[in-house]
């Protein structure tokens, strides 16, 4: 091994020329090729060593330096394959080819152990893929954090309102009738407008036994409004009170029931509206509506009479003096018993209407309304059978309601159809339904119809659109609709399809069954 290194540069070979003939053609092609292979190999690690020392944050610099030592001794291999064409060191060359297997078989093995690790390192294409998404999470970030501040914005703004209304009500609530007490009926919270109807200022009332404090009365037992309030968590009707002077107060109060989380009873509020003015107005309208109900009962009853002896009189002297008569006294003898009736006639109307205003809820029952029109139907079967009249009806609902009242309905009604009718035969059609507890009916016909400027008086007492062309006293529809609103509804007219009108009018207290 000595005496190799110590030959390392003898040329006692042939030189490796030789073998090539020293044909140029040969020599050459190898000479060219190595040296620019030898070049490339040099350049390479240049580059490589320029890269690592530019990136310090490169993953595997030390892969990157081992690897450029190994491309330099390959280059140097080639180089020296160019001098042993001339030069026979072959000693050298097997030193340089050796140092070259000692550089490569270090970084082959290091690298084929890199390869998983550097297989994990994100491609470039990867780094823009997660680019991408990082800058979708981002905008989708800025976009929920818009939406977070324009609901933190709305929030603010819808705060700011519910203050400002809870403020107005605060002030609405201290400016009203009101009190808030706990279900015992002590009282928290007493208000302006209290202290000025009642007189006890707020420390007087707080604490309270609201019920003894007011010495409250209701028609309806204090009990059972406990328990419909606790029911439906509302309450409404009138209480009398009592005020700190002694006098009494008629209110028309509303209770709210208040609850806790867990749905006990945590207070009441209770507002009073002091309408004691108005029920002493309503009770004298009362009364003064009952003597007019009875003076003009009383009155059509005791005129009656009267008016019977005058036109049996005018009607005796029109007998008896008949030829002695001329033909204008006649006239007006005619005239004074035609008057006579008429007003009989108007009497006999006003009569009527204030018997129907005696009907009262007392007598209702369930009504089968097929039954109540088929019996109208019978009352009416002369005056249905000489105008050639036809009435038709749908199924009818049965509601809970006064079934005299309801036959004398269809019957005006109908009646009124007839009365007014056009050229041809009446043809009248009933049909009715029932919905969230109203039952709604319609009376159509075709006759000479309503003009729509009329359609608001027609229900008025005496109210007659055509003079004397039709008889009657023009009562029947103010009767109808006097029926209808017994039964806590309304009636009114519209103009039918086509021809004639319409009778549309409501019923409360549907019995729900068809």
């Amino acid at each position: 091994m000595f005496e190799y290194f110590a030959n390392l540069f003898s040329t006692d070979f042939m030189p490796h020329g030789h073998c090539f003939l020293w044909r140029p053609e040969i020599l050459w092609v190898h000479v060219v090729s190595d040296a620019f292979i030898a070049i490339a190999y040099a350049a390479i690690p240049f580059a490589l060593f320029r890269l690592v020392r530019l990136r310090r944050d490169l993953a595997f610099d030390w892969m990157f330096l081992l690897f450029g030592l190994f491309i330099l001794a390959c280059g140097t291999t080639h180089v020296m394959s160019i001098v042993t064409l001339w030069i026979p060191v072959y000693r050298l060359e097997g030193v340089v080819k050796a140092v070259t297997a000692l550089a490569s078989v270090p970084t082959a093995f290091l690298l084929i152990g890199l390869v998983p690790r550097v297989v994990k390192i994100p491609s470039a294409e990867q780094l823009r893929q997660a680019n991408r998404e990082l800058e979708a999470e981002r905008q989708q970030v800025r976009k929920l954090n818009q939406e977070l501040e324009n609901r933190v914005s709305e929030r603010t703004a819808a705060l700011a309102q519910a203050n400002t209304r809870l403020a107005d009500l605060t002030r609405a609530l201290n400016l009203a009738q009101a009190m808030i007490r706990k279900a015992d009926g002590t009282i928290l919270f007493w208000s302006q407008g209290s202290q000025e109807l009642y007189g006890w200022n707020s420390d007087e009332a707080l604490g309270k036994d609201s019920n003894q404090l007011l010495e409250t009365q209701s028609v309806t037992p204090l009990e059972q409004i406990q328990v419909e309030l606790l029911n439906s968590g509302q309450w409404q009707g009138e209480l009398t009170h009592r005020k700190r002077d002694g006098s009494r107060v008629v209110v028309a109060s509303h209770w709210s029931l208040q609850r806790g989380g867990d749905g006990a009873p945590v207070a009441i509020t209770e507002v009073n509206n002091d309408i004691t003015v108005q029920k002493q107005v309503e009770l004298e309208l009362l009364r003064t509506n009952e003597d007019l109900r009875h003076f003009a009962y009383a009155a059509s009853h005791d005129l009656r009479e009267p008016l019977r002896m005058v036109v049996i009189y005018t009607q005796l002297l029109a007998k008896d003096y008949q030829d002695k008569l001329d033909e204008n006294a006649a006239e007006f003898i005619n005239f004074a018993v035609e008057g006579a009736l008429r007003m009989e006639t108007l009497l006999t109307g006003l009569q009527q209407y204030w018997q129907t205003a005696d009907q009262r809820r007392a007598n209702r029952t369930k009504v089968d309304c097929n039954l109540a029109l088929q019996q109208a139907k019978l009352n009416l079967g002369t005056a249905i059978d000489e105008n050639g009249a036809t009435v038709t009806s749908d199924r009818l609902p049965v509601i809970f309601g006064e079934e005299v009242a309801l036959i004398q309905l269809f019957q005006n009604l109908i009646a009124n159809a007839i009365k007014y009718r056009a050229a041809e035969s009446p043809v009248i059609h009933v049909s009715g339904e029932i919905a969230g507890g109203i039952a709604t009916f319609s009376v159509r016909d075709n006759g000479i119809g309503i003009q729509p400027e009329y359609r608001g008086e027609i229900f008025g007492v005496f109210k007659r659109l055509h003079g004397s062309r039709y008889p009657g006293a023009g009562i029947g529809l103010s009767i109808c609709r006097r029926l209808v609103e017994l039964h806590g509804g309304r009636i009114w007219v519209e103009q039918a399809a086509g021809q004639g009108s319409k009778f549309m009018f409501t019923l409360n207290d549907a019995a729900g069954q068809q």
